[in-house]
């Protein structure tokens, strides 16, 4: 019950001891944060983050052209083909394949790094992720005295992740919406409005459904605040918001040539799903086998159920922004059209900030065990229908179905675990059962 002592060792406060194959940097689990210097550590991190993302390329020298072509590292809007297929034309007529997905402003951004050092920069964004969880893991901490999770913690779990690492190698574009929405959330921490409605935007700008997360990050700037203070944070937040995407908008306009076609591509084809491929999202099998004629409408009913409980989340968790936040992040992760794992390890990594709730989880294990068994089964089942043929589209979809529950059971373990700790307050009853509420 490994993740169970973990917990258990964060719930009561412990310093915990990390096996080096874990961490390969001893000296991050022998010694506190508060004793090292941000400068020192956020060194440490980046420097842990480049080693071993720079090892897997060394030892395995395929692996990342591999993962690129996956279905579980590789989308038709983050596959890292999608961005060298925009790279070799003209910025007037990549949309004009089909094949070209990505939004424009990060198609010129990587136009202007020669090819030979995209690595690097998939690299340095990785780093970037890495350390911004280290100064928005000392925010939480000062705003929430119950979470006792170390400084350094959540920063090593994402720069050694196998997710994150495998994301990376395959130089799939998640991880520039990952930036985004750790910054937006650091800013929203820090209270500065015109940050978070820039990173809000910039998230929304490369995925599009990071833009929902606007709605729990705006309860972390009202928080504290008059009824006639909020309103002005809000007509603020909605302005910046609205700006920033106007700008972001009309420089992808001119990048393309003065054509508008970047917003079919990159958007509204997510939007309605236009590429059905296999992956390991739930919409894929359900419209490859409906009938043509309700495809529309169903389309509409899965974005509608994407969207539907966002703002009741933000709205219920008011006084848990943070809480709010990560659960809509996860509802997002499971219900789009093209989630690929190493959104899942992005996710996984902000769940470490809720080790109060640990002792309310019913299905820790089991979620974990499912999720393991989810990503072990993943490519033997899809080499079984695609690359042998000995099996079908059931076999594949059977693992997106299993993902779907590991992720759902997440969620469900949280809202419970949460209410319950509403419902104790500071006085923890662990024991508790159902009945007796």
């Amino acid at each position: 019950m490994a993740l169970e002592t973990l917990m258990g060792a964060l719930q009561g406060g412990k310093r915990i001891q990390l096996h080096p194959w874990y961490c390969p940097l001893p000296l991050l689990s022998a010694m506190s944060a508060r004793t090292l210097p941000t400068p020192v550590l956020a060194a440490l991190v980046c420097g842990l983050c480049v080693a071993v993302r720079m090892l897997g390329w060394l030892l395995f020298p395929s692996l990342g052209e591999a993962l690129d072509k996956s279905a579980e590292f590789s989308s038709p809007v983050s596959s890292y083909r999608s961005l060298r297929e925009a790279l070799v034309v003209a910025s007037g007529t990549m949309y004009d394949g089909g094949v070209v997905h990505h939004p424009p402003l990060l198609i010129e951004a990587l136009r202007a790094v020669p090819t030979a050092y995209h690595r690097a920069l998939f690299v340095a964004m990785d780093c970037l992720v890495a350390v911004q969880f280290l100064r928005m893991t000392a925010q939480i901490k000062r705003r929430y005295a119950s979470i006792s999770v170390p400084v350094w913690l959540p920063a090593v779990v994402y720069a050694v992740n196998p997710l994150s690492i495998m994301s990376c190698l395959s130089q799939s574009s998640v991880v520039f919406a990952h930036w985004a929405i750790v910054n937006a959330v650091s800013d929203a921490l820090g209270g500065s409005i015109p940050h978070t409605a820039l990173f809000v935007s910039l998230a929304g700008y490369f995925a599009v459904y990071p833009a929902l997360l606007l709605f729990p990050l705006a309860t972390f700037l009202l928080a504290r605040r008059s009824a006639a203070g909020r309103v002005s944070v809000l007509v603020k937040l909605g302005l910046f918001v609205v700006l920033n995407a106007a700008v972001l908008l009309a420089a992808s306009y001119k990048v393309s040539g003065d054509s508008w076609l970047f917003l079919r591509a990159s958007y509204f084809s997510l939007l309605n799903f236009e590429v059905v491929t296999p992956n390991l999202g739930l919409w894929w099998y359900f419209f490859a086998e409906m009938f043509t004629e309700f495809i529309p409408f169903f389309k509409a009913v899965y974005n509608l159920f994407l969207l539907s409980p966002v703002v009741p989340l933000a709205i219920r968790f008011n006084a848990q922004p943070l809480f709010a936040t990560v659960v809509t992040m996860g509802w997002i992760l499971l219900m789009k059209p093209y989630p690929v794992l190493g959104e899942y390890g992005f996710w996984f990594v902000w769940l470490l900030y809720f080790q109060p709730l640990a002792g309310y989880m019913r299905y820790k294990v089991f979620a974990m065990l499912l999720y393991i068994h989810g990503i072990m089964l993943s490519p033997i089942f899809y080499h079984l229908w695609i690359g042998s043929g000995a099996g079908n589209s059931n076999f594949f979809y059977a693992v997106s179905l299993v993902n779907a529950l590991a992720v759902g059971t997440i969620l469900s373990d949280l809202l419970w675990g949460m209410l319950r700790h509403e419902y104790d307050g500071d006085k923890p009853d662990f024991d508790r059962k159902l009945a007796q509420i």
